[in-house]
């Protein structure tokens, strides 16, 4: 037997204003080079390859990156705004 219990903050570490495009560069780490992959960028990031794939595929659709081409099996991206 088992009971589920429900994940609830119980506490907020930190507020961030989106408010234009330019702010979303928060999320992506200063030192990558100008085209990068999302393993590079999980690796600078120090955040997981899921989570930096979920990352890259929002700020794409935000027109912040873009996919530019492949590496091997991987996509290359490059930050438009800087």
């Amino acid at each position: 037997m088992y009971t589920r219990y429900d994940r609830i903050p119980i506490s907020l570490c930190d507020e961030i204003y989106l408010d234009c495009k330019a702010d979303w560069l928060y999320f992506i780490p200063s030192d990558l080079p100008s085209e990068y992959t999302s393993s590079e960028f999980a690796a600078k990031a120090n955040i997981s390859i899921d989570l930096s794939r979920l990352t890259l595929n929002i700020l794409t659709k935000l027109g912040i990156t873009e996919r530019i081409g492949k590496k091997q099996n991987s996509y290359l991206y490059r930050t438009l705004l800087t």
